[in-house]
């Protein structure tokens, strides 16, 4: 059984569109009575209402497109996964702003982050923002370890617990009992990273999907 993880083609020479966060990723406090620490951690944009718009740096657009860790598709992908049956799949519409929507004051807090604003452009295309549910976790030769570092974890908000890659020096490797049969999964350990069966990446071969490649991955 043959895995895949998905990975951005940036189209060379001629680079595809990318899209950034413009307000970046939203997060929530913990305010947390038990230990009396005030910490943010990210929330799970895929169980709400997006709360972060995005822009484009050119209006060379793909199929798949990059959004930093995220990976982006359009109406057609959309439209295809319905199609065939992809049922782990989400997908959440993203709110998009132009370039000439942005404030003097709002294009410099860009520039401060390290974006390039001189790229950013109007065009408006319908993108969705794609996810999947879990479907499989990795093999403990990935490296990735549940940190628990004792007394300073608080067992009632979580602070100081969570997966870990532990040594970057292990290739990740799924653990082949865990996978649930799904086409198109995430594993337990990452929140973003998605990866697929032979199956999904022949199919989109088949459907001439641009912006996409298939990285294989070791399973065990």
């Amino acid at each position: 059984m043959k895995f895949y993880r998905l990975s951005t083609d940036e189209g060379r020479p001629k680079k595809y569109a990318w899209a950034f966060p413009t307000y970046g990723y939203p997060t929530q406090t913990v305010e947390c009575d038990i230990c009396g620490r005030s910490w943010n951690t990210f929330e799970n944009i895929f169980d709400k209402n997006i709360s972060f718009s995005i822009t484009f740096t050119n209006n060379h657009f793909a199929d798949f497109i990059a959004c930093e860790a995220f990976h982006m598709t359009n109406q057609s992908v959309k439209n295809w996964c319905e199609s065939n049956g992809i049922s782990s799949v989400i997908f959440t519409k993203m709110p998009i702003i132009g370039k000439s929507e942005f404030t003097k004051e709002a294009l410099k807090s860009c520039r401060e982050r390290g974006y390039n604003t001189a790229k950013f452009h109007d065009e408006k295309p319908v993108y969705y923002m794609l996810s999947a549910t879990v479907g499989a976790k990795l093999h403990p030769d990935s490296g990735v370890q549940w940190v628990d570092k004792g007394d300073w974890v608080c067992p009632h908000c979580g602070y100081g617990v969570g997966y870990k890659k532990e040594d970057y020096g292990k290739p990740d490797c799924i653990e082949l009992s865990s996978w649930n049969g799904n086409d198109l999964f995430k594993v337990r350990e990452y929140d973003a990273t998605l990866f697929c069966t032979e199956k999904f990446k022949h199919m989109c071969q088949d459907a001439r999907f641009s912006g996409i490649i298939f990285d294989e991955i070791v399973a065990k």
